[in-house]
């Protein structure tokens, strides 16, 4: 009777089949992503320097004429009989490669490298893809158009994405946090306080104007001109828009799904796309001491005044003051895009020929107008005065030379001055040859 009924120590049934543990398969595997996450923490601590394998590559063979004609010039050592090639434990992109003979012997060759135990090839392609801007969709296709594969499922593909994400953020990571140490330390070398940085902002979005549904704000350092931080901004989720139609329809279903997937919404912004760059550069102001133990001190803008008032507003710093600088740059553009503006508007500033506002003067002025600014970053009164000099400078004649702001001297980048330092000297000469000055050093004293 025991034994029919198995023993309740151990907790058996005889007579019931064990289950087998479940260790994966070819779908499961491309969803791990422990090995990425292991690798990931690595970068993380230590700087990692990845060695580049020059006789690692990938190439595009048509299986079964190369192999078959493998197969009538290889035989088994062991058999001596010809060996056989074929594809098995097909998972996307890769394959093995089976050698089978007469001997019943059996050899697996993986057809790429693996990372972890999934195969390379479906994630470099799935990466390759999305760097040439093509989905998930488009890939299939070019599987199937160059019969490789029947491509790559969609749960296989979203693990990938997370695979590859990981990735992606570690090394992004590494990158910024050396980019922050180094312009630290030429902040500090340039005798400022070494965690107080001078950060330059801007924005971008997918497409122009003001519709777009995703943007990408970034913090450039002063000193090192390298992206200290980065922050993008969606108003979109594609998940999100899939569940929408349930939430009258099953609106129990909706509600469970929706509270397990508020913490992996890929929407993060509400408002127009327009208020993505403020929002995003105020949330890197506010992290900055946290990312990387420091505060910026001084923003150099592109003109945008809400984008300033947004952070003075947020008060990311409690005993501190942001102060704002304007980009030389867009200040310099500014002045080209107003001079153009008013040429159109006045129909007799514009034209050929001289006293007229052509193209050329107008590139001339902004580019003159930007360089007086950069030359004089600490006088105003310096700046001011290089400033009138380009416009009286391009507005003078030889009726009515006007250049009087114009840096006197031979190294003068105003051609009057250097023919007027040229002939100060030339007087300087016939003064000193004149029959008066020659005819006091006579004789022999």
């Amino acid at each position: 009777m025991g034994g029919s009924k198995g023993n309740k120590a151990s907790n058996t049934h005889p007579s019931r089949v064990k289950k087998r543990k479940f260790h994966g398969n070819r779908h499961s595997i491309e969803q791990d992503t422990q090995f990425t996450s292991a690798s990931a923490k690595k970068i993380g601590r230590f700087d990692v320097k990845v060695p580049v394998a020059s006789n690692f590559g990938y190439c595009i063979i048509e299986f079964v004429s190369v192999f078959s004609a493998l197969s009538a010039s290889v035989i088994c050592k062991d058999c001596k009989s010809e060996v056989a090639f074929s594809k098995s434990s097909l998972r996307g992109l890769g394959f093995n490669i089976l050698l089978e003979c007469k001997c019943d012997k059996q050899t697996k060759i993986k057809s790429c490298s693996l990372v972890g135990s999934a195969c390379e090839i479906n994630r470099r392609i799935v990466f390759a893809m999305r760097m040439l801007g093509v989905g998930h969709q488009g890939l299939n296709l070019f599987c199937g158009l160059m019969d490789i594969c029947q491509g790559i499922g969609n749960s296989t593909y979203a693990s990938i994405l997370e695979n590859i994400h990981i990735a992606a953020s570690t090394v992004y990571d590494s990158i910024i946090s050396f980019a922050a140490t180094e312009e630290k330390d030429l902040n500090e070398r340039a005798g400022n306080i070494r965690n107080n940085l001078t950060v330059s902002g801007d924005g971008t979005w997918k497409k122009r104007g003001f519709s777009s549904l995703f943007g990408v704000s970034t913090l450039i350092g002063k000193f090192t001109g390298k992206t200290l931080d980065s922050k993008v901004k969606s108003s979109f989720c594609a998940t999100c828009n899939l569940w929408k139609g349930k939430k009258d329809s099953d609106p129990v279903a909706y509600e469970t799904w929706f509270k397990n997937h508020q913490e992996e919404c890929t929407a993060n912004h509400t408002g127009s796309s327009g208020k993505m760059e403020i929002d995003a550069i105020v949330e890197m102001f506010q992290r900055s001491e946290d990312k990387h133990d420091a505060k910026y001190v001084t923003y150099v803008g592109d003109g945008d005044s809400k984008t300033f008032k947004g952070i003075l507003n947020a008060e990311p710093y409690e005993d501190l003051l942001v102060i704002k600088k304007e980009c030389v740059g867009h200040v310099e553009k500014r002045m080209g895009t107003r001079l153009r503006n008013a040429k159109k508007n006045n129909k007799g500033m514009g034209g050929k020929g001289a006293g007229k506002l052509t193209d050329k003067l107008i590139n001339e002025l902004t580019k003159f107008y930007g360089l007086a600014i950069r030359r004089h970053p600490d006088s105003v009164e310096e700046m001011r005065k290089e400033i009138w000099a380009t416009f009286f400078h391009k507005s003078s004649s030889d009726e009515n030379p006007q250049h009087q702001n114009c840096p006197e001297g031979a190294e003068s980048w105003c051609k009057w001055q250097q023919a007027a330092t040229v002939t100060q000297i030339k007087m300087l000469f016939y003064f000193l040859i004149s029959d008066h000055s020659v005819g006091r050093n006579r004789g022999d004293q």
